[in-house]
């Protein structure tokens, strides 16, 4: 063998092995959790204070009815989202729609959707990608500001999960 047959030899070997190692499509392959689903739970948390404008950004790949029900106070409304369009689901305006107090948001769609969440006041924006039921777990990693960071005497960061 010249010198550059070996490496090219050993690479395919390398390649046949892990495919030989590796189950067949479907056959047990467990599913990759995204961000799009047909069941969300979310919650709103806190914008510097309770108030402010707070609405979901919904959109799908393919035409989809979304019925959007919320906790606290009692809401609900059913939507149709457009392919290559973002919906836009304004929601009650009141303190207890929160996480801080219990409020929650629920969504089922009949087709796969993403959802993302705004909170809008003046001063401050928060937003966030919501996670469909199915990418749920139990371990979580959060990336965020610690106390006091970027400002002094702002509250931490925060994360909800609905249960």
């Amino acid at each position: 063998m010249n010198g550059y047959a070996a490496p090219r030899l050993a690479a395919l070997m390398l390649c046949v092995t892990a495919m030989m190692a590796s189950p067949p499509a479907g056959a047990g392959a467990v599913p990759v959790p995204d961000s799009v689903g047909t069941d969300f739970w979310l919650a709103f948390p806190r914008n510097y204070t309770e108030r402010g404008y707070k609405v979901l950004y919904i959109a799908a790949d393919a035409p989809a009815t979304v019925t959007v029900t919320v906790t606290r106070p009692s809401y609900s409304t059913t939507v149709a989202v457009t392919p290559g369009f973002l919906t836009e689901v304004p929601l009650p305006q009141p303190e207890t729609l929160f996480a801080g107090y219990g409020g929650s948001v629920h969504l089922r769609a009949d087709t796969e959707v993403a959802v993302f969440g705004l909170s809008r006041m003046r001063g401050s924006s928060d937003s966030f990608l919501a996670l469909p039921t199915d990418a749920l777990g139990t371990r979580y990693t959060v990336m965020a500001w610690g106390a006091g960071v970027p400002f002094p005497g702002f509250p931490q960061s925060e994360f909800a999960i609905v249960a």
